[in-house]
C-alpha cells in the first residue's frame, strides 16, 4: 500500500511544490500543445499561474512561454487559445490595468504583445474563423470614488455616499466576489489587426463563453435573461449577428452598434432546462449544447444535448411572449446514459477540474467528453445520430481512458491528418495530482490487442460502453518528486447501508503500516452533497496517513458518479439517508481489524461539515471532530447565504421557512446540539458567503455553552475555498489545525 524505496514523508508546507496543469489546448495542426500551470508560493504567500508550451511529438521539452507580472507581481496569464493558422497564442492576462487579451507570436517569437484595451475584467475569448476577430467576455472597469475635491467643487449630495450600497435584487452577493454590483460581463469583438473593440450583448445580464459559428456570422453566448431568473436561475444559449461588423470592420472608433442593431436570439427556446455552453458542428449544421432538463438540481445528470442549427433559429426568432417551444428538435445524446458529464470527484491540489464541456471531433462524427463513474472520471466519445431518426437513435459510447489515469480533467482535440485526431488531456490518479497527456485516434479500433475490463461499477451505467482505451502518453513530469515520498494507497470498499445498499468508499493505512498494531483512524466526507470522491489526489488525505492516521472517504447518497436516482435520493432529505450512510461507513471503518475503534475521528467541509455537525449530534463514538465551513441551522442560512433560497431550498425539496419551519429545524445540527459529546474543532473563514460565518459562530456558542470541548479557529480574508485556494499560508494552518486535533485527542497517550 506504500512505496517501499521512498522514505520522505508528505507535510503540510510541501502544497509549496506542486505545479498544477489546467485548461490544455492544441494548435489546430496538432503540432503544438498549451496549458496553464499554478504554482503558490509560502515565502511570499500567493499565487502565480503562468502558460507553457510543448511539441506534441516530443522532440522538444515543454516550457514556460509567459512571465509578465501582475497587479499583485506575480503573473496571472490563462485561457491560452490558439488563432486558426496556428501562429499566434491569445491568452488573457492581469498586467497592470485589469485584465485584458495578450498574444504571443509562436514564429517571429519575442514578448507578448497585448491584443485588447477593454479595460475591465477578461474572463473568456474565442478566436474567429477566419483570425481577424476575437469574441471576448469582459467586464467593465469599476468606476473609482468621487475624490474628495471633487466634492468640494460640486457639492456633496445623497447619493454619492461610498459608505451606501442600494440592494434592489435577490442575488446580490457571491462567494469570493462579494456584494454583486451592476457591472455585466458583456461580450465584445476585438479586431485583432488593430485592437479596436465593440460591444455586442447589451442588457442587465451576464454574458459568457462566447463561441463563434463556422461561417463566422453568429456569435453564441450563455446567459441567464428569463423573467424569472432570480428565483428559477436557468442559463440559455444565446446567439447575435455579426456579420455587418465583422464585414466592414472597426475602420471609425466613434461608431460601435448598439442593442437595436444586435438583437439576441435566443437559440435554447425548445429546451426547458438549463444549459451551460454550446458549440457549433465543424459543418455548421448542428448546435450542441451542455446541460440538464429541469430548471435547476445537482443531482441531474448533465448531458449533451443537439439540436439542428436552423431549427433553433427559427425557434429563437419565433419566441414572441406567448410562444410555445417544441422540445422534440432537441435530443439528449447521452439518453440512457446514467452518468453526468464532467469531473465531480474532489481534490484539495488542481488547478484544472475539467470544465465538463463537450467537443465535436473534427470530422463531426462524434462527441468528445468527460464523465464521472463512481471514484473514475473517464474520456468517452458518443457518435453524432447522423442519418437516423432522432426518437430511434441510441448512444454509441466509448470509453477512451482506462482505469489508470482514473481521473480527467480538462480535454482538447486536433486533426493533424485525415482520418485522425491528436487528443490531449490533464489527467491524475491517487499518487500523482495531474500530468499532461497525447493519444492518437484513428477511425478503426484495433481488436488485435483486447482492451482492457474498466472496474466495474457499483451501479448500472444504464446502456452499453465499449472499453477501447488509447495508449496514451505522459509528456510532463510536473510530479515526479513524489517518487521520493511514501504515499497510501486507496483500497476499495464496499460495504452495506440501510435498505440494503452498497456504498463504496476508499481506505488508506496509515505510513510504517504494521498489521500487528492498531491506529486511529479518520472518516473524511465530501460536501456538495452532489460531488464524489475518488482515485484522486488528496493532499490532506496523504499528510493525515504521514501523520499516523487511517483515512476512510466514501460516497454516501447524494454524491455523483452512481446515476440520478443515487444522487437524488437525498433531495428533500438531507441528513436522512446519507446520515446513515456514513454511520454504516463509521461502523465498517471500526470493523477493520488494524482501525482502534475508541479512536475514531470525522471531519468534512461545506455539505461535508454539516454531516460532521449531525452525526456527533447523533452519536458520542467518534473521539474528536473537526468540522469546516459548515453549516449548523439551515433556517438562518436560507437568508444570509449566496444560495440559501436556490441550493438549499431545492436541496431540501422545495422547502421554504414560511412553510417548512418544522422540517428545516429538525434537520438542522443545531437543534441536536445539546446531544454532542464529542470535542470539536470549528473552522470558518469570516467572508465565506456560502456557508457563512453565522453558521460556525452559532456552533461554536452552542457547543461552548453547552461544555463541549470546543475551539473555533476563525480566518480572516478567507472564503468558502480556503482549503483548494486560500492564501498559502492560510492552507497550511488549516492543515496544521485539523491534524493537530486529532492528534491531541486520537493519539494513543
Amino acid at each position: 500500500m506504500t512505496q517501499g524505496a521512498a522514505t520522505k514523508r508528505l507535510a503540510s508546507i510541501n502544497l509549496n511544490l506542486f505545479k498544477l496543469p489546467g485548461d490544455v489546448q492544441l494548435s489546430p495542426d496538432g503540432k503544438l500543445a498549451a496549458w496553464t500551470q499554478n504554482a503558490l508560493h509560502l515565502s511570499t504567500n500567493d499565487y502565480d499561474t503562468v502558460i507553457w508550451l510543448a511539441a506534441t511529438d516530443g522532440e522538444t521539452a515543454p516550457r514556460q512561454v509567459t512571465r509578465g507580472a501582475g497587479a499583485s507581481g506575480r503573473p496571472n496569464d490563462r485561457s491560452p487559445r490558439f488563432a486558426p493558422d496556428g501562429t499566434i497564442l491569445a491568452f488573457i492576462a492581469d498586467r497592470g490595468d485589469g485584465s485584458d487579451v495578450w498574444a504571443l507570436d509562436l514564429v517571429s517569437g519575442g514578448e507578448a504583445t497585448r491584443l485588447s484595451h477593454l479595460g475591465g475584467a477578461a474572463t473568456s475569448l474565442a478566436w474567429s474563423p477566419d483570425g481577424k476577430w476575437l469574441a471576448v467576455s469582459a467586464r467593465p472597469a469599476k468606476a473609482p470614488p468621487p475624490k474628495l475635491d471633487d466634492w468640494r467643487v460640486t457639492g456633496w449630495q445623497p447619493g454619492q455616499n461610498q459608505d451606501v450600497t442600494v440592494i434592489t435584487k435577490l442575488q446580490y452577493k457571491y462567494n469570493g466576489r462579494g456584494l454583486l454590483d451592476d457591472r455585466h460581463p458583456k461580450v465584445h469583438l476585438v479586431e485583432v489587426a488593430t485592437g479596436r473593440a465593440c460591444q455586442v450583448t447589451f442588457g442587465a445580464y451576464d454574458d459568457s463563453a462566447p463561441v463563434w459559428s463556422p461561417d463566422g456570422r453568429w456569435v453564441g453566448f450563455v446567459s441567464s435573461r428569463r423573467p424569472d431568473r432570480e428565483v428559477k436561475p436557468r442559463s440559455d444559449i444565446w446567439a447575435v449577428d455579426v456579420s455587418q461588423i465583422t464585414a466592414a470592420g472597426l475602420q471609425s472608433p466613434a461608431v460601435r452598434p448598439d442593442e437595436s442593431d444586435l438583437p439576441p436570439i435566443r437559440l435554447s427556446s425548445g429546451h426547458t432546462g438549463s444549459l451551460g455552453s454550446v458549440n457549433w458542428s465543424p459543418d455548421g449544421h448542428w448546435l450542441l449544447a451542455a446541460g440538464i432538463p429541469d430548471e435547476m438540481g445537482g443531482a441531474h445528470n448533465t448531458h449533451p444535448w443537439l439540436m439542428p442549427f436552423e431549427a433553433a433559429l427559427r425557434s429563437g426568432q419565433a419566441n414572441a411572449p406567448d410562444f410555445v417551444p417544441s422540445t422534440t428538435e432537441w435530443i439528449d445524446v447521452l439518453a440512457g446514459f446514467d452518468r453526468s458529464i464532467g469531473n465531480s470527484v474532489g481534490q484539495d491540489v488542481r488547478a484544472d477540474g475539467g470544465a465538463g464541456t463537450p467537443l465535436w471531433s473534427r470530422d463531426g462524427r462524434w462527441i468528445i467528453f468527460s464523465a464521472t463513474d463512481g471514484g473514475f472520471c473517464r474520456m468517452y466519445r458518443a457518435k453524432v445520430p447522423a442519418g437516423v431518426p432522432l426518437d430511434e437513435y441510441v448512444p454509441q459510447i466509448e470509453a477512451l481512458t482506462g482505469d489508470d489515469p482514473a481521473v480527467v480533467g480538462s480535454f482538447a482535440s486536433a486533426a493533424p491528418a485525415q482520418g485522425t485526431e491528436l487528443l490531449a488531456m490533464i489527467a491524475g490518479g491517487p499518487a500523482n495530482p495531474g500530468e499532461i497527456y497525447f493519444a492518437t485516434l484513428t477511425g478503426q479500433r484495433t481488436e488485435a490487442i483486447p482492451a482492457p475490463a474498466l472496474t466495474e461499477p457499483l451501479t448500472p451505467v444504464g446502456c452499453p460502453v465499449i472499453a477501447n482505451p488509447l495508449a496514451w502518453r505522459q509528456v510532463s513530469d510536473l510530479h515526479g518528486w513524489l517518487d521520493g515520498y511514501a504515499l497510501s494507497r486507496p483500497e476499495r470498499v464496499l460495504f452495506p447501508s440501510i435498505e440494503n445498499n452498497l456504498i463504496e468508499g476508499w481506505l488508506m493505512k496509515p505510513l510504517d503500516f504494521d498489521p500487528d498494531e492498531r491506529y486511529p483512524a479518520i472518516l473524511e466526507i465530501h460536501g456538495g452533497p452532489h460531488s464524489t470522491y475518488g482515485l484522486a489526489f488528496n493532499h490532506e488525505f496523504q499528510m493525515l496517513c504521514a501523520r499516523g492516521f487511517g483515512v476512510f472517504y466514501t460516497n454516501p447518497h447524494g454524491s455523483k458518479g452512481y446515476g440520478y436516482s443515487f444522487a437524488a435520493r437525498v433531495v428533500g432529505d438531507w441528513a436522512g439517508i446519507d446520515a446513515h450512510d456514513l454511520m454504516a461507513a463509521a461502523d465498517c471503518l471500526a470493523k477493520v481489524r488494524w482501525v482502534d475503534q475508541h479512536r475514531l475521528g470525522v471531519t468534512g467541509g461545506s455539505q461535508g461539515g454539516y454531516l460532521t455537525n449531525w452525526l456527533i449530534g447523533h452519536t458520542t463514538r467518534f473521539a474528536a471532530a473537526v468540522t469546516q465551513r459548515s453549516m449548523s441551522n439551515l433556517y438562518s442560512k436560507y437568508g444570509v447565504a449566496d444560495n440559501g433560497w436556490t441550493h438549499d431550498r431545492h436541496g431540501m425539496g422545495g422547502a421554504d421557512l414560511w412553510d417548512s419551519e418544522a422540517l428545516l429545524m429538525e434537520r438542522s445540527p443545531i437543534r441536536y446540539a445539546p446531544y454532542v459529546r464529542t470535542p470539536t474543532l470549528i473552522i470558518h473563514s469570516d467572508q465565506d458567503l456560502r456557508c457563512p460565518l453565522e453558521q460556525g459562530e452559532q456552533w461554536y456558542v452552542a457547543l461552548k455553552r453547552l461544555g463541549v470541548e470546543t475551539e473555533f479557529v476563525r480566518f480572516t480574508g478567507e472564503n468558502h475555498e480556503l482549503s483548494r485556494g486560500g492564501k498559502p499560508r492560510n492552507r497550511v494552518e488549516r492543515l496544521e489545525r485539523l491534524a493537530g486535533w486529532f492528534e491531541r485527542h486520537m493519539q494513543r497517550q
